[in-house]
């Protein structure tokens, strides 16, 4: 697959509300797609993250989506960014991190990047689609600012209900212990493929990791570290829980339409867990995807695609035609 680069890529301040703003920065890629022909309405689409990741993790998934819509009525827009500690992000904030990372900062900057791109005002619909801890922050950016989203495809989102006290540390404390130098790109390649962690992933996810989520160590010839150094990615998860909460109790109040999508054999969200969240909102779906673990567009990224494109010819397509026949 060709690579996939951004129209233009920008860095922004962060929510004027949320921890350091005056200081910590977002760096955000768009992706412009106008249909042949005239002008045409958009739909926009946001993209977040999961820990540990980086915004261009989401490229095999965006250049599957761009091929296979069919729908030359409408021109199509993608926006991604890296969270503050995260990717291009941390390397503009490297001075000024500390081990603050909060879900609803992130949702917030989420609403300031939607904000700061006008995708309210220049589309006629936006999608929100998110992994993991990033499903986390945009339940949460629809629950803070309701009518935000027109759909939205969470994928395996940490969302609990209060009675669950989520033990976390199986995750957060390998992240902690991660390797995090190389002599080159090659040589960091070689320990992911070996991974258990990876093994599964798509070849083109891997490609993308070590070219966007790795960072050349500064005067050196090849040497490599993490862009999320592993000290953010454990402060990420162990930082805040309240969002957690919060975002899964907002499920309840939400008339925007979510679509669930989980792992089959997710060590992260249990298919008992899965089921209470697809409960608490009053018309979710939920899909499980056969065979995939937590980072479901890794691993099966045309079965991801197949549930976006569904998602945006109900709750978008033919909500914007029947509301054009419903005007004539």
């Amino acid at each position: 697959m060709a690579s996939f680069k951004p129209t233009t890529t920008f860095v922004m301040p962060t929510h004027p509300q949320t921890h350091r703003a005056s200081e910590q920065k977002l760096v955000v890629n768009r992706y412009m797609f106008p249909s042949a022909g005239y002008r045409k309405p958009k739909i926009a689409v946001l993209f977040m993250h999961a820990i540990g990741f980086t915004k261009e993790m989401w490229h095999p998934i965006m250049q599957r989506l761009l091929e296979n819509f069919r729908d030359n009525s409408f021109d199509l827009e993608f926006v991604a960014y890296d969270m503050r500690n995260h990717g291009d992000s941390a390397i503009v904030n490297e001075s000024v991190l500390d081990q603050h990372m909060d879900a609803t900062d992130n949702a917030l900057d989420a609403l300031h990047v939607i904000d700061t791109c006008n995708l309210k005002r220049d589309a006629i619909a936006l999608v929100g689609v998110a992994l993991s801890y990033g499903g986390t922050s945009l339940v949460m950016a629809e629950t803070i600012r309701p009518g935000t989203f027109n759909t939205m495809i969470p994928m395996d989102p940490i969302l609990y209900p209060n009675f669950i006290n989520p033990d976390f540390s199986p995750m957060a404390d390998p992240s902690r212990k991660r390797r995090n130098h190389w002599e080159c790109r090659e040589a960091a390649l070689h320990t992911f493929l070996s991974s258990r962690f990876c093994k599964n992933w798509d070849p083109e996810m891997m490609t993308i990791y070590i070219r966007d989520g790795l960072r050349r160590v500064p005067g050196t010839q090849s040497e490599v570290v993490l862009k999320c150094e592993p000290e953010q990615e454990y402060q990420t998860f162990m930082f805040d829980k309240h969002t957690f909460y919060n975002a899964y109790t907002g499920l309840a109040f939400m008339s925007t339409p979510v679509h669930f999508i989980f792992g089959q054999r997710s060590p992260v969200i249990s298919r008992e867990v899965g089921a209470l969240m697809v409960s608490q909102h009053s018309s979710a779906t939920g899909t499980i995807i056969p065979g995939a673990g937590h980072l479901i567009p890794m691993e099966k990224p045309d079965d991801v695609v197949r549930e976006l494109l569904r998602a945006i010819q109900v709750d978008v397509i033919a909500q914007t035609r029947q509301f054009a026949r419903a005007m004539l």
